[in-house]
């Protein structure tokens, strides 16, 4: 036998041999890890990083079916909000980390696999060692796990397309997007900045069509922001969360920002898409045209200081108003039945 083992190629037993002290920094993977096939970009217990980093889980085998990370600080003080982990590819999920502060973090990462029925387990520990930290870092919204489609989602209908495409740059603070599905569901939309405390409900709007959803954003200032979809499920009469989307807000922002009109069951059901004006707010005593399609609706009209009726040409239904004093509401209301009573579509503000 050779005297130096560790440098003799002939006796050693791995395809791509290592030195002792590799050996020694070597990241150490828990029993779960290894068994699943589980493989990591970084192969160092200890990461020495100053900035924003990558970090990527390989899923070799194809059994992971959930997974998550968790960023403490050396005191004891998490900083989840510095993590972005999605998946990207059928097999690679993609953690994105930022590090708020000098000193030293611990990196968790958990999963759960096909075979496991039960809670995540513990894959691998890192620590991360920052020498030179930046404070003006910022942070994501709050989220539990992985970003993305939930695994109900492709079982109420929404296409595999949206499993990768789960960030998104809003330009001059607006943003468009469409997310294909077989049976359009009645849905929700919650979008919240980093900031638990402000009020974003009416700057989404969520209209639907044969075959997808349609989701317009209006961002008031630059931040991240976090998309949230529910939808109902079949037998069920509650909302569900089914997917969750990181939107880029820091490519500018218009100079009034102004919420959509409020909307209504109904106005999914009818498949309303609205036209013109855009805006949930009006000003008082102006003359106006509400327009919009909808090519389920058979009778609508619009509630101001009069009733106005809706007027249809090629599935596009419009009216001429003039918007009431300050304080009151504009209304459209339609049915797909012709009877006289008929449901809320949208509601204006008048200011």
């Amino acid at each position: 036998m050779d005297n130096d083992i560790e440098g003799s190629e002939r006796w050693q037993l791995l395809d791509q041999p290592f030195t002792l002290e590799e050996f020694s920094k070597a990241v150490k993977l828990s029993t779960h890890a290894m068994t699943w096939g589980l493989k990591f970009s970084h192969n160092d217990a200890v990461i020495q990083e100053d900035n924003t980093f990558e970090l990527d889980v390989t899923d070799t085998r194809g059994l992971l079916i959930d997974t998550s990370m968790h960023l403490t600080f050396s005191g004891g003080q998490k900083y989840d909000e510095y993590l972005f982990f999605r998946r990207v590819k059928p097999d690679i999920f993609r953690a994105t980390i930022k590090l708020p502060k000098s000193g030293m973090f611990k990196l968790d990462v958990f999963g759960k696999a096909g075979t496991q029925k039960e809670t995540s387990v513990h894959l691998v520990t890192y620590i991360i060692k920052c020498q030179h930290g930046k404070s003006n870092v910022q942070p994501y919204p709050k989220h539990s796990g992985l970003w993305g489609p939930s695994s109900n989602a492709f079982d109420i209908g929404f296409k595999p397309s949206i499993t990768y495409n789960v960030s998104h740059k809003a330009l001059h603070g607006n943003l468009s997007l469409n997310l294909p599905v077989d049976n359009v569901p009645a849905s929700l939309l919650h979008l919240k900045g980093t900031s638990s405390e402000e009020n974003l409900k009416h700057y989404s709007l969520l209209e639907t069509k044969p075959g997808g959803l349609q989701i317009h954003l209006r961002l008031p200032r630059q931040d991240f922001y976090k998309l949230e979809v529910f939808c109902k499920t079949d037998n069920s009469e509650s909302y569900h969360s089914v997917m969750s989307f990181l939107i880029d807000g820091f490519h500018g922002t218009s100079d009034e920002v102004l919420p959509f009109p409020k909307t209504f069951p109904h106005t999914q059901e009818y498949f309303c898409e609205l036209l013109e004006p855009t805006t949930g707010v009006l000003p008082a005593n102006t003359p106006i045209i509400i327009r919009f399609k909808s090519p389920k609706l058979v009778k609508g009209f619009v509630k101001c200081t009069d009733y106005n009726n809706l007027k249809e040409n090629n599935n596009v239904w419009v009216a001429e108003v003039t918007t009431c004093e300050t304080g009151g509401v504009l209304s459209v209301n339609g049915n797909n039945t012709g009877e006289k009573s008929c449901w809320s579509l949208y509601k204006f503000d008048i200011v």
